[in-house]
């Protein structure tokens, strides 16, 4: 992602930079 703040199971806001 473009450094998105995507949600994880536990709603830990988490970011993905490798997209």
């Amino acid at each position: 992602s473009d450094g998105v703040c995507s949600f994880s199971s536990r709603g830990v806001c988490q970011y993905d930079l490798n997209e």
